[in-house]
């Protein structure tokens, strides 16, 4: 299905790493759906059974089961949760030369952004890497074994993948630490193989010396590519299961412990963002009656749209 979302740089998410942490995951949104929203993201599929990456609207979902192939999403898969943008680059930040030492890794790829960070502590970032690796660590998410299964429960037992030497692309986010639980603080990236046959949740990499400067194609020998995110929206499930189960507001080591990110105090360190009590609008996340998870008072609405400008952040 061709993508018709106009909203360049806008953040769509569907549901929320709480959500998944509560066991809330069979349900969801049917990928025909999700593909209009936007044309590079990440996400799962029900019962959280492996990874996806979305990347120039072409959606691959790597599967938990041992011997599974990469496979293109059905229209009628279920996704229970996903972060997608049409992404359009507003930054292109240089990869160091073969002359420096510097290694880029997922631990320093936040020193690689300073100058964009330094400037945009509270907003997202979406972020696209294509290159040649050294090396890459990625995870990918085993299928739940019963509905009691959570998130946290499933990664315990996560199916870790070393690759050596690979040509491919990063794609992913930046989120700030004020929205533990709503996603994941830090960084959030997935992987796709030049070949397109190997990928998943990303743990850690590190970029090869000579590093395709001279490399033509989207995104290749461009550096490390962001776009600055100032618009959010996150779109609650209507589902039974939404409505039913407790979501509880997790710690950001319950988040950085399922999902491989930050922990809060690194992020608190690096960009010294102000931590909030409460996720959003001082919110609630009990609502009375049947959906009792839906954000703050708002009331029976299972969309809504945060705008994040720089002046707000004071």
């Amino acid at each position: 299905m061709a993508n018709t979302n106009t909203n360049t740089n806008t953040l769509y998410q569907y549901s929320t790493i709480s959500a998944l942490l509560s066991g809330i995951c069979t349900e969801g949104i049917d990928a025909a759906t999700l593909l209009d929203k936007g044309t590079y993201g990440i996400g799962t599929c029900s019962d959280l059974d492996g990874e996806i990456t979305v990347m120039n609207s072409r959606a691959y979902h790597f599967p938990s089961t041992a011997t599974a192939t990469v496979r293109r999403l059905s229209p009628t898969d279920t996704i229970p949760f996903a972060m997608l943008t049409t992404f359009q680059p507003t930054n292109t930040v240089p990869l160091p030369t073969t002359t420096t030492s510097e290694k880029v890794t997922l631990k320093t790829l936040s020193e690689l952004l300073t100058p964009i960070l330094d400037t945009n502590k509270n907003t997202f970032l979406s972020l696209r890497l294509t290159t040649t690796f050294a090396w890459l660590t990625t995870r990918i998410i085993p299928r739940r074994r019963s509905p009691e299964e959570t998130l946290a429960d499933c990664a315990s037992r996560q199916k870790v993948t070393n690759h050596g030497r690979s040509r491919g692309t990063l794609f992913g986010f930046w989120s700030p630490a004020y929205t533990v639980g709503i996603g994941v603080p830090g960084f959030h990236l997935h992987f796709l193989s030049e070949d397109g046959e190997n990928g998943g949740h990303v743990l850690d990499f590190e970029v090869a010396v000579e590093h395709d400067e001279d490399s033509e194609g989207e995104g290749e020998g461009r550096g490390l590519e962001v776009a600055v995110l100032r618009e959010v929206r996150v779109e609650l499930p209507d589902t039974e299961e939404f409505g039913r189960v407790d979501v509880e507001a997790p710690t950001a080591e319950m988040v950085r412990g399922a999902e491989g990110g930050q922990p809060l105090s690194f992020c608190i360190h690096m960009y010294g963002v102000v931590i909030l009590d409460l996720i959003v609008m001082g919110g609630n996340w009990e609502q009375k009656g049947k959906n009792k998870n839906y954000l703050a008072s708002i009331k029976s609405v299972r969309e809504t749209t945060f705008y994040f400008q720089n002046a707000f952040f004071t």
